[in-house]
């Protein structure tokens, strides 16, 4: 039984990806947001496969907001070893296999998808004011500064087919400049938030990369946490620790 037998016998539509590789949609959506479940399936050699959902199941979770904690990477971990798959340290859901065991894993790897699916769907944040003290005085020092160039509420698809929202965005030259505030908590640096930038800017990074991508951090009281944020952010977008309206002004037309 070939890749496209066991399609058709678990109900998948079979696309090619490239040779040797396809990639099989099945009909479930994710419980969280709402997206298409599938696995790409690689042909290796003696006859044996690689299934993998090529990292999208927790990267999407990302981008929706969905934390990690040691409570629920056991529970993530419980879904795996049930569904005899394996989990990276990148976040890939993957396993390999003989053809004979095809349709059986790929039945097993789905099952997993969907359960951390279901999971990450009771994870979601509530909603909650989404300007803070941080975006107010950021917005009124942009708005004296750029003036009508300075827009709010900006939104952009990424390539993960989520819309992802930005406090601000400046318009100049008939391009565009997106703008993410990471403010601190009770002065100490927002790491849920740091978490959910990095998801969001990565993702508008695979479908826009020519957009330039700028964070803004709120200093926290401890210098040595900040730079970790500096640090875990930079490879995503422009850092900007922020210290005053004339140094930001500057560091938004590198």
């Amino acid at each position: 039984m070939n890749p496209l037998d066991s399609a058709n016998l678990l109900n998948l539509q079979c696309k090619p990806v490239t040779e040797g590789t396809v990639f099989l949609q099945s009909p479930l959506t994710q419980a969280f947001d709402s997206s298409c479940i599938g696995v790409y399936v690689q042909e290796l050699q003696n006859n044996r496969y690689r299934i993998s959902d090529n990292a999208d199941t927790l990267f999407n979770a990302l981008t929706s907001g969905i934390t990690s904690n040691p409570r629920r990477s056991r529970q993530l971990q419980d879904i795996i070893e049930r569904n005899q798959v394996q989990l990276s340290e990148q976040g890939e859901i993957h396993c390999s296999c003989s053809l004979d065991e095809l349709s059986w894993q790929l039945a097993r790897m789905l099952d997993a998808i969907t359960c951390i699916g279901q999971l990450c769907s009771d994870w979601i944040p509530l909603p909650t004011e989404t300007t803070t003290r941080f975006d107010r005085q950021l917005g009124a020092a942009l708005k004296t500064r750029f003036g009508q160039q300075l827009k709010s509420s900006y939104s952009h698809y990424g390539a993960s087919g989520h819309e992802l929202n930005f406090p601000f965005a400046l318009e100049q030259d008939n391009s565009i400049r997106l703008i993410q505030t990471v403010a601190s908590s009770k002065n100490q640096i927002n790491w849920e938030k740091v978490y959910h930038t990095i998801g969001k800017m990565s993702d508008l990074r695979n479908a826009a990369p020519q957009i330039p991508r700028y964070v803004v951090i709120e200093p926290a009281t401890d210098a040595t946490e900040t730079q970790k944020a500096i640090l875990a952010l930079t490879d995503c977008a422009h850092v900007i620790l922020y210290q005053d309206t004339d140094q930001l002004a500057e560091a938004l037309t590198v």
